[in-house]
């Protein structure tokens, strides 16, 4: 009898290290390391770049209140970017977004949140408005994409549609779906 109880003090014994050790251990085992948060190599407040075409002319300008570069990736991030893309002898096409990215070779960039497209007249009047979300560019070929809402304004039209797809430079923009025109009836009549 008494080796009985011997073993039964033993096995408690046994199982309270055990509990006690893995109380020790469980908040490590339980706990989940979260992936570090890239840091940006440096950053630059109130940014502005032009890149210029073969005959010095610019060919595009970002500007914005905030860039960050990532040495990991090589990729930028901005807060509030302006795009502005300078296109033979008219207006340039301008484009404003919430947040941005750029990737490492420059070849695309991601303006993200509500962004805004235009292009003014010569005179500097408003020819066209383009409002949307998430809008992906190549900033070499002058061509932008997204499938958000998309709302185009004219002068004289005013289209909604979903999912738009736009060669700048051609000036053709194609609503994908569910479009709708309103044409200015007068604007019609000359």
């Amino acid at each position: 009898m008494r080796s009985h109880h011997l073993a039964i003090a033993v096995l408690v014994f046994l199982a309270a290290c055990s509990a006690w050790i893995l109380y020790d251990l469980e908040p490590d085992l339980l706990a989940v390391s979260e992936p570090p948060v890239p840091a940006p190599d440096f950053f630059v407040e109130n940014f502005v770049t032009t890149v210029h075409d073969a005959d010095g002319r610019p060919r595009q300008r970002i500007e914005a209140t905030y860039m960050a570069h990532f040495r990991e990736t090589g990729t930028r991030e901005f807060t509030r970017p302006k795009l502005i893309m300078f296109r033979g002898e008219g207006p340039p096409w301008q484009a404003l977004a919430e947040q941005g990215w750029l990737s490492a070779s420059g070849d695309v960039m991601l303006l993200q949140g509500e962004v805004l497209i235009w292009r003014n007249s010569r005179e500097g009047k408003p020819r066209i408005e383009i409002k949307t979300r998430d809008v992906r560019v190549l900033p070499a070929t002058d061509y932008g994409e997204t499938d958000q809402p998309v709302v185009i304004t004219t002068r004289h039209t005013r289209s909604r549609g979903v999912g738009m797809r736009a060669w700048l430079e051609k000036g053709q923009l194609e609503l994908l779906s569910r479009v709708h025109t309103v044409f200015d009836r007068d604007a019609l009549l000359l």
